[in-house]
C-alpha cells in the first residue's frame, strides 16, 4: 500500500472515531469528492453494519505501517556485542599489573613493553 492509501485509511478511521482536525476533515472531503469510486468506498467503510470490521482492518493497516517504519529504522536489529564494564576494569587492572611487574626494583629499569 502506498503512502497516500495509508493516509486515507487514517483519515477515514479518524472520521469514524470523530478525532479529525478541521484540516484533516477538509482533506478527507477532498478525497471523497475526487471520484465516484472514492465516494463509494467511503460509504462502504462508514456503513453502520460494517463499522466494527472496518475499524479493525484500519487498525491492522496502521499497525503494519508502524512496523515497517520501525523495521526500516533498524528497531528490531540486534545491537553490537556489549562488553560488560567489569571485563574492561579487569583488563585494565591486568595491564597495570604487567606494567608494574616490568618495572620492579630488582631490574632498576623498566622493560619497554611497547609493541
Amino acid at each position: 500500500m502506498d503512502e497516500g492509501a495509508y493516509r486515507t485509511v487514517y483519515l477515514i478511521a479518524g472520521f469514524i472515531r470523530h478525532t479529525l482536525t478541521e484540516k484533516e476533515h477538509d482533506e478527507l472531503d477532498e478525497w471523497v469528492a475526487a471520484s465516484d469510486t472514492n465516494m463509494q468506498l467511503f460509504e462502504e467503510l462508514t456503513d453502520e453494519k460494517n463499522l466494527s470490521a472496518n475499524l479493525e482492518w484500519m487498525d491492522q493497516v496502521h499497525t503494519e505501517q508502524s512496523y515497517k517504519a520501525l523495521k526500516e529504522k533498524g528497531a528490531f536489529e540486534k545491537p553490537g556485542r556489549i562488553i560488560p564494564i567489569r571485563t574492561v576494569w579487569i583488563a585494565a587492572a591486568a595491564v597495570l599489573l604487567l606494567k608494574k611487574a616490568a618495572c620492579t626494583p630488582s631490574y632498576l629499569t623498566c622493560i619497554d613493553l611497547r609493541v
